[in-house]
């Protein structure tokens, strides 16, 4: 698969961004026919740069938690995901899990356990925290464990019934990377998974998927016709 920067030339159409990039982030891709922008920065000390994500998208709240909750579709919409399994379920909003990313060959898979913690903001906002867990268990010999990892995925609801999407990681992947797969995981990886998370949380089964821990704004919850899961995600 060719990299999305040899796929989308640098747009000069004008759109109105979901979020301003802080200074020291730089726009890398924007696409205004997805509404999808993604930043990169320099982090002191690794050579992998962190990425941010950003898009909008009209569905509730709870449809893009019990998407992000259902690790069995994860390799089939979050890029290069090869496998998430639940290591622990500590309680509804705190799982720990180990997850495998598919890397092109000759380069080695990598793995690692990630601790996922859900809070909610006054305003509604949802926060999914992830960072890397060590201890949980050994390395795989088959794989490069990733050193170090932390990030999140933010959904904060708009006055106009959408939600504000933000999705940001920086990892150390371990073992070293070439440069042009380092360039494709800050680029790629955001970019085409909220393009396919645009598709998946609309899915008829996300959107009327129930949580106890997810409190929705009334504008958001007006927002199709939302009726009670027969069976949660």
């Amino acid at each position: 698969m060719k990299s999305i920067v040899q796929r989308i030339v640098m747009s000069s159409l004008v759109w109105i961004p979901m979020v301003a990039a802080e200074p020291d982030w730089q726009r890398v891709i924007d696409d205004p026919e997805q509404r999808i922008q993604v930043y990169v920065r320099d982090v002191p000390g690794s050579d992998l740069q962190a990425f941010r994500g950003t898009t909008r998208v009209q569905s509730r709240l709870t449809a893009a938690i019990a998407l992000l909750e259902d690790h069995t579709v994860a390799p089939q919409w979050m890029h290069n995901c090869k496998a998430i399994d639940i290591v622990e379920r500590v309680s509804d909003t705190h799982t720990i899990s180990y997850m495998i990313n598919d890397a092109p060959w000759p380069v080695t898979d990598r793995d690692v356990v990630v601790e996922s913690q859900l809070s909610q903001a006054d305003d509604g906002t949802l926060t999914l925290s992830v960072r890397h867990r060590e201890g949980v268990f050994p390395a795989n010999d088959d794989m490069v464990r990733i050193a170090a990892m932390e990030g999140f995925w933010r959904f904060t609801p708009e006055d106009d019934g959408w939600l504000a999407v933000e999705y940001q990681v920086h990892a150390e992947p371990g073992g070293g990377l070439p440069s042009w797969l380092a360039n494709s995981v800050v680029q790629d990886t955001p970019y085409y998974t909220l393009q396919a998370f645009k598709q998946w949380v609309a899915k008829p089964d996300y959107q009327t998927a129930q949580r106890d821990y997810v409190r929705e704004p009334a504008a958001l919850a007006a927002v199709g016709d939302v009726t009670p899961a027969t069976a949660q995600q």
